[in-house]
C-alpha cells in the first residue's frame, strides 16, 4: 500500500491552501484603499478647490481692490459680490454657499480653534478669515468621528492654510 500524498514540508493540499487564502487575504487588505477614507479625501478635495477659489478672490481684491482694508492691507470682509452669481462658492458638505467668520487674530493665527460645525445649526460659520494675516480655513461638517473630521479639515485646507 502507498503511503499518502504530501507536499514538501509534510503540508497537506487542505493546510496550504488555507495559508495561501490567509496569505492573499492580507495582501488585499493592504493593498486595497479604505473606502470610507477614500470618501473623507475625495470630500476635502472638493472643499480645497472651493476654498482655493475664496483665496483666489481675497488676494485679488488685496492687490487691486480700493474696498476697506485693514492695516495690513487685507480686506477688512469678504463680499458675495467679488463672486459669480454674486454668492459665495458652495460649501461641499451642504450644498449651501459658505458662511464667514471674520476675525482680528494674531498675526500668526493661521487656523481657527474650531475645526468644524454642525449642519443643523443655523449660525454655524463654514469658513475662517482672519483680516489680521489673510488666513482662510474651510470648517467641515462634524460627524462625530475626530479622525474623519481631520482627515477633511487638513486635505481641504492643508499646508497652504496660511497666505
Amino acid at each position: 500500500m502507498r503511503a499518502p500524498v504530501t507536499h514538501p514540508g509534510g503540508r497537506t493540499g487542505l493546510v496550504g491552501t488555507v495559508l495561501c487564502i490567509g496569505v492573499l487575504a492580507v495582501v488585499a487588505h493592504i493593498a486595497a484603499p479604505d473606502p470610507t477614507q477614500a470618501a473623507q479625501i475625495s470630500s476635502g478635495d472638493r472643499l480645497a478647490t472651493a476654498i482655493d477659489a475664496v483665496r483666489s478672490v481675497v488676494g485679488v481684491h488685496r492687490l487691486t481692490s480700493v474696498a476697506r482694508t485693514t492695516a495690513n492691507g487685507w480686506p477688512a470682509g469678504i463680499s458675495p459680490e467679488w463672486f459669480p452669481g454674486g454668492a459665495l462658492p458652495i460649501h461641499p458638505d451642504t450644498g449651501e454657499p459658505f458662511t464667514i467668520e471674520v476675525v482680528d487674530g494674531r498675526s500668526d493665527e493661521h487656523l481657527p480653534a474650531v475645526w468644524t460645525f454642525h449642519v443643523e445649526d443655523p449660525s454655524a460659520r463654514t469658513l475662517w478669515y482672519n483680516r489680521t494675516n489673510g488666513s482662510i480655513c474651510a470648517r467641515v461638517v462634524d460627524d462625530g468621528q475626530d479622525r474623519s473630521a481631520s482627515i477633511r479639515f487638513w486635505r481641504a485646507n492643508g499646508a497652504n492654510h496660511a497666505p
